[in-house]
């Protein structure tokens, strides 16, 4: 008791001792007033930072490129390559920190290293076009290859180039791939593919299209048997045939299938018929037929090399000239047996000559190690996982916003090149 009296006795002589000495300190609360908030606001945060000018390709010079193309012969077959791989610099760079930066880069450094001669490249990642688009390669960002950090998963578009006698599309090619092998690792995985697209100087008649829609539901068990496993039962290639709500759903056979198209009327009823549901998704589209006169080959495998390029399109150009001038009727058609022997035999029977324009050595690269006697029935899509699914829709909306190989197609046609 003592001792709390000692330690209570000084604490109230010291307070008193401090309220004598500062008698004018008010020790009321302060009256505040009724908007006050005891936590202050904060800031409004800047604006955001303008959108960044569309990406420009740079040459040499540090100007813009403009490059006069030379006006190709409306003559032969015209195509454009989509390559999907995965793409990483050989010396890597700070500033590669996104599919955006990493794409820009890979342009410059083409513009600056390969020779004017061949066309200049573009990014369209988070850009627009710039110049005509179908001179052009083009970088894109595609879905289905998508990556988070390097690799990058990436597409490369081709500008559209024009097949004829003396045409120099094979050394464009060759320049572009030597840019990318000598500066960049390129490599792929299932997700993957190459496509190409084939146009004639003359289009395509009713006739023409019959002949190349028969010819792709026959010889699908060869063309299943020659592609590694990753591109068979692919949602984004399906089969025209066992996949098709018009064909095999109503236990239509092969034979009865080439039939059908046979009494086709009209170029809509083929499309329709090829690509139900107005849905590119198929191993061969034909959707963009009536507008810009082309077929396009969806079933190729990643390519990492310029010979898997040619190889990719050897095999399209060549499959669908064949079918052309193959005799019209079906039961010429049914005299090949649908092996990959007999797709072999009836792309060499169709006797496509002139180097320039068509090169069976790139084929061999696809037959050689395969049994000529070999066919595989195709797996049939079915239900896609929730994964597969969101993927897949997130790719429908992606190539309903940009197609670059239609606008390709409809630049060319705005100047008169095709």
């Amino acid at each position: 008791m003592a001792l709390c009296c000692l330690g209570y006795l000084p604490g109230l002589l010291h307070a008193w001792y401090i309220i004598a000495k500062y008698p004018e300190i008010d020790r009321e609360p302060p009256q505040q007033d009724s908007s006050f908030s005891p936590i202050s606001p904060l800031p409004q945060p800047p604006p955001p930072p303008p959108p960044l000018p569309p990406y420009k390709p740079r040459g040499i010079s540090n100007r813009p490129t403009i490059q006069k193309q030379p006006t190709p012969p409306k003559i032969g077959i015209g195509i454009g390559i989509e390559t999907e791989f995965l793409l990483q610099s050989r010396e890597p760079n700070s500033e590669d920190v996104s599919l955006f930066r990493f794409a820009r880069r890979c342009a410059i450094q083409y513009n600056e290293q390969v020779d004017q001669q061949h066309p200049r490249m573009h990014s369209l990642v988070q850009a627009l076009w710039q110049g005509q688009p179908h001179t052009q390669w083009c970088l894109h960002y595609d879905p289905t290859c998508e990556t988070r950090s390097a690799p990058w998963g990436i597409e490369l578009i081709s500008p559209l180039f024009r097949i004829y006698p003396g045409s120099e599309w094979r050394q464009h090619i060759r320049a572009t791939w030597r840019f990318l092998n000598e500066n960049y690792m390129v490599t792929g995985n299932n997700n993957c593919s190459t496509h190409v697209h084939i146009s004639q100087a003359e289009g395509y008649s009713l006739e023409d299209l019959k002949r190349v829609a028969q010819a792709v539901i026959y010889f699908e068990p060869a063309f299943e048997a020659l592609l590694p496993a990753s591109r068979r039962g692919n949602e984004y290639a399906r089969s025209n045939w066992i996949d098709n709500p018009a064909l095999a759903y109503q236990n239509l056979s092969r034979a009865q299938s080439l039939n059908r198209i046979e009494n086709l009327t009209t170029v809509d009823e083929l499309i329709d018929l090829m690509n139900p549901n107005q849905s590119k998704y198929f191993g061969w589209n034909f959707l963009s037929i009536k507008t810009y006169q082309t077929i396009e080959f969806r079933r190729g495998a990643v390519s990492t090399s310029v010979t898997d390029v040619f190889m990719w399109v050897e095999l399209a150009t060549s499959f669908v000239q064949a079918s052309l001038t193959a005799p019209t009727s079906v039961a010429n058609l049914l005299q090949y047996p649908a092996t990959v022997g007999g797709l072999r035999t009836f792309i060499g029977k169709a006797q496509l000559g002139q180097p320039e324009m068509y090169n069976p050595s790139s084929l061999n690269q696809l037959f050689a190690a395969k049994d000529l006697n070999s066919r595989l029935d195709p797996n049939p899509v079915g239900q896609l996982s929730e994964e597969k699914q969101l993927k897949l829709e997130k790719k429908i909306i992606a190539d309903s916003m940009s197609n670059p190989v239609l606008d390709m197609i409809a630049s060319a046609q705005a100047v008169g090149t095709i």
